[in-house]
């Protein structure tokens, strides 16, 4: 929260310009209305205000502005934007910055963060400024690790993939083609090892498992894992995905715009608080 304290240390020569001036306003009407109202009725409004500038405090005045930070994170993320919502309700509270979440497709929500249009982005990996974001700055404590997750249909791609390295080394061999979410760096990077063509950039989970559900792709590294658990629950429930494996377990941490990084030490602050009193710990077992 910033505080906008304006100290007044020419107070009495500025109350003593605004009175003369007063007067001076106030006999100049006096004279355009032929002087129908009294000099004495113009004493009156001098005084009045006099005493309006003098006010309860004669040196300081304040008043109490909060920032309000738009957060902008991944459309389509279902549970995962409901768990963001939700902490940052908490943080707003503990933090006194109020925060707002609005989705954007992936990779326009890195934009939008990098160029100033949203304050911030919402959860994303470490190290997003050598990934050519160099706008954005890290609140340097995580509020929650994601998993990535992946998911097949075909009983052999199950079987071969146990592991990060041997699903880099079975696509490979056998030609199968992994999909990942547009705009996930951390995706791209599990996926550097396979050639383009092996690789297949997807909108959003949903449309992912049917693409999986349709053996268009032989598998789906999700990631946050708990969207697309969601998702195969509610929806994909009797298509034939299983889960196969975990592949990475990574942390997360907000970012402001630069412009803002003066509120930073506080936010960092804030989360720990939250950390300590057991928020994080109860929403993270709610939405895991």
């Amino acid at each position: 929260m910033d505080i906008l304290i304006r100290h007044r240390q020419d107070y009495p020569t500025r109350i003593f310009l605004k009175v003369t001036l007063k007067i001076i306003h106030y006999s100049n009407f006096m004279i355009t209305l032929n002087r129908n109202i009294s000099y004495f009725g113009m004493i009156f409004f001098v005084i009045l205000e006099f005493g309006l500038l003098l006010g309860p405090n004669p040196t300081v005045s304040a008043e109490v502005v909060t920032r309000s930070l738009i957060m902008v994170t991944p459309e389509g993320e279902g549970i995962f934007t409901q768990y963001l919502k939700e902490f940052y309700a908490e943080l707003s509270r503990e933090s006194g910055v109020n925060f707002v979440i609005k989705e954007a497709p992936k990779k326009r929500a890195l934009s939008l963060g990098n160029s100033g249009v949203a304050d911030g982005l919402a959860a994303r990996i470490p190290g997003l400024q050598k990934k050519g974001l160099p706008n954005m700055r890290i609140v340097n404590v995580s509020h929650y690790t994601v998993q990535h997750v992946v998911f097949a249909k075909d009983p052999k791609v199950i079987e071969a993939f146990n592991s990060h390295k041997t699903m880099i080394t079975q696509s490979l061999s056998k030609g199968y083609v992994v999909g990942y979410l547009r705009g996930s760096k951390k995706a791209q990077q599990l996926l550097s090892a396979l050639p383009e063509h092996l690789t297949y950039a997807i909108k959003d989970p949903s449309h992912a498992l049917t693409l999986l559900a349709k053996k268009r792709i032989s598998a789906y590294l999700a990631g946050p894992g708990i969207v697309s658990r969601h998702f195969l629950k509610e929806k994909y429930q009797n298509s034939g995905i299983k889960e196969v494996t975990v592949v990475s377990e990574t942390q997360l941490f907000p970012y402001l715009h630069e412009s803002h990084k003066d509120l930073i030490p506080e936010i960092e602050q804030a989360i720990l608080r939250l950390q300590n009193n057991g928020t994080l710990t109860r929403l993270r077992e709610k939405f895991h």
